[in-house]
């Protein structure tokens, strides 16, 4: 079914009414400061360069931004001058040319999708996704960056790689980089896209055609020339300068870098990890993402201008977020030309709606917190960044919130590569209301399809995280046994001073992980003490907190088992990670949490074998049921339970093949039901 599309004309007053909203935003936002950093270094440059001009600014003042940007800023400074009599903008003035190039930005976004002949429902989402992304706004009207200028290098090497245009892509390329280094980074989606589709004889010509536009920008700032070439030996030992002037794995940017132990900002990334530097293992990495979406885009060569249009424009986004997520040294607003491109890409696709809002969120949350740290001296800035860098410590390893969100910006990288590389056709008009969308996903009569994949694991992994991060805050504190902590971590004690505990109502297997975790934890054994150690307490409450994130994790895939829906399990692991018995009793040395974990794990177990033949599920389940008795008497009802269960399912399924579509119509709810009240 072709797009619906809908006349211009008619979409033109609602464009024109978003567009003066998205610039009265904007300028209200402007209001502010911004980062004070980059804003008076723009306002000093401006100012110089309208004084010096290009040949005389790089020896007056310090700038490591490249030559093509400092021309754009002298013509923005003569402007200012012009109209308000100052070469140096205001803050606000300042911050305009980039506004408005992002007001630039979503016209070109409208246009490049109209020429494909893509519908005008989509162009306003992709449009007014763009304008009003909420981390976007940040980084240009509130820090004052420049981002824009990127974006629109981006819209416009996309527009010529559609029409094959090879010469005009290599001089945009060219300009891009000039403007940012980040430009580097459009440069595979170029090759990528052309190599296969334009002949080799012009290639020579595109060559040339970039290396002309470097020498023709960069000429002004060494004139008069010691050689033909200066121009280029000038610009690689600024671009070199300019990357060696943040020799660290990151710059405040939440990616991978950030999962590294000691999992904080500003690490040098000089050290070696199997005779290669942290840097090179990025550039490495970088450059394996670029051969990946190389083979990508030849492999769906075949497809026509208007289809080539979604898988292009991930394709961009992908290794534009790739440049943040995995060389070393990325600031923390490198991600933003990624972040619009994937706004277009997500209009076209709707399988990118959700790594786009994810990714939004993580963005906006570092910028915020990234400006406020840096520009502002208020006593709640210091507990902000107190909070945001402690957490739980484990070995090297810190959990802290800023490792949640570089964890969180990776698993929506790989979300990305996974979708980027599977392409769906060009996105249409015609889809069911939201309402029905959810019913469809909740549809829990349908039966379980498709294997667990990487998004059950990072939807299990983000909830089980966040809990971990949660309960495990503070573990040690109170630092005094709580209610019946007073019997098994004094159990504990006992069994490692050799003496047979006091406390003998239930088995002793939760008493005695106990005390393994406190003899791990090399925690002194003083019976007669009555005041203990943050460390003492927390190896004692341990394994309960290891048993209640591992209960969240029995849950989802019991959800997953019996309804085959990443909704309803993600549900269930997130509302029990809610409840606040749950969360108290994972964060207190008592026996049920341990209790849980079992009885859980035997429940899975039994599910499993009465879907299939075999004897390693019910061995499974033995051996959980065996360890539930071991940790609490209360178990037995569960024994009793799912006995009931096999019972019934080798009645109904006596001269039968126990596979699932058989016992489907048989068991039904009957045994969802069953084994949801076990659970």
């Amino acid at each position: 079914m072709p797009p619906i599309s809908i006349s211009r004309k008619s979409s033109l007053p609602t464009l024109v009414g978003w567009f003066a909203l998205a610039f009265v935003i904007r300028l209200w936002l402007a209001r502010g400061g911004g980062f004070t950093g980059d804003i008076d270094s723009f306002r000093a440059w401006t100012a110089a360069v309208v004084e010096h001009g290009l040949g005389g600014f790089y020896g007056a003042v310090w700038c490591d931004y490249p030559p093509l940007f400092i021309g754009l800023l002298w013509v923005w400074g003569e402007l200012t001058q012009l109209f308000a009599g100052s070469a140096t903008p205001s803050v606000i003035g300042m911050k305009l040319p980039f506004v408005l190039t992002e007001l630039l930005n979503g016209w070109l976004i409208g246009r490049l999708l109209r020429k494909r002949g893509v519908g005008e429902p989509t162009v306003r989402r992709a449009t007014i996704a763009y304008l009003f992304n909420p981390a976007i706004l940040y980084g240009t009207a509130v820090w004052g960056q420049a981002d824009s200028l990127t974006v629109c290098a981006a819209l416009l090497l996309l527009g010529a790689l559609m029409q094959r245009q090879l010469v005009v892509s290599a001089v945009i390329v060219a300009a891009a980089v000039l403007i940012k280094p980040q430009g580097l980074f459009l440069l595979p989606l170029a090759v990528a896209a052309l190599w296969h589709q334009t002949p080799v004889k012009r290639w020579p010509l595109a060559i040339l055609a970039g290396l002309a536009t470097v020498w023709a920008v960069v000429l002004p700032v060494v004139w008069p020339l010691n050689g033909p070439f200066e121009p280029f030996g000038w610009l690689a030992a600024r671009m070199s300068a300019t990357g060696n002037g943040y020799p660290y794995t990151s710059v405040n940017a939440y990616n991978i870098w950030l999962l590294v132990p000691p999992n904080a900002s500003w690490q040098a990334d000089s050290t070696r990890w199997l005779g290669i530097s942290l840097g090179g293992w990025g550039l490495g990495l970088m450059a394996a993402l670029c051969g990946w979406i190389g083979w990508i885009v030849y492999r769906d060569r075949a497809r026509g201008e208007t289809a080539r249009l979604p898988l292009l424009t991930a394709a961009g986004a992908t290794l534009l977020i790739g440049g943040y997520i995995l060389p070393t040294r990325m600031h923390e607003r490198y991600i933003l030309p990624g972040l619009a491109l994937l706004a277009i890409a997500q209009a076209l696709d709707r399988r990118y709606r959700w790594p786009f809002r994810g990714f939004t969120a993580t963005t906006l949350v570092s910028l915020v917190y990234v400006l406020n740290v840096y520009n502002t001296t208020a006593p709640w800035v210091d507990q902000l960044k107190r909070f945001a860098t402690a957490g739980l410590v484990l070995g090297p390893f810190r959990f802290s919130p800023e490792w949640v969100l570089s964890l969180a910006n990776v698993a929506l990288f790989g979300w990305l590569l996974q979708l980027t590389a599977a392409p769906a056709a060009l996105r249409t008009e015609a889809r069911s209301p939201r309402w029905v969308a959810w019913l469809r996903r909740l549809d829990l009569s349908t039966e379980p399809s498709g294997a667990v994949g990487w998004r059950d694991w990072a939807l299990i992994g983000g909830i089980a995280t966040a809990f971990l991060l949660i309960a495990g805050w503070r573990l040690g504190n109170p630092t005094e046994q709580v209610f019946d902590e007073v019997y098994h971590a004094k159990a504990g004690f006992e069994y490692l001073a050799g003496f047979a505990p006091t406390e003998w109502t239930h088995p002793p297997l939760a008493k005695l992980l106990v005390a393994l975790s406190l003899k791990l934890s090399h925690a002194p054994v003083d019976l007669t003490a009555t005041s203990w150690t943050a460390a003492t307490v927390a190896a004692w409450r341990l394994p309960s907190l290891l048993a209640g994130i591992g209960s969240l994790v029995a849950v989802y895939a019991l959800g997953r088992a019996l309804f085959g829906s990443r909704a309803v399990a993600g549900l269930a692991a997130g509302l029990l990670a809610l409840d606040g018995v749950f969360l108290v009793q994972s964060r207190i040395a008592m026996t049920n949490q341990l209790a849980l974990l079992w009885m859980l794990l035997a429940t899975l177990a039994v599910w499993r074998a009465s879907q299939r033949d075999g004897w390693a599920p019910l061995v499974a389940a033995g051996l959980a049921l065996g360890l539930g008795l071991a940790t609490r008497w209360s178990t037995l009802y569960t024994w009793g339970l799912l006995g009931l269960f096999l019972l019934i399912h080798r009645w109904l399924t006596t001269g039968q093949p126990r596979t699932w579509p058989t016992l489907k119509p048989q068991l039904g709810w009957l045994g969802k039901l069953t084994l949801t009240l076990v659970a």
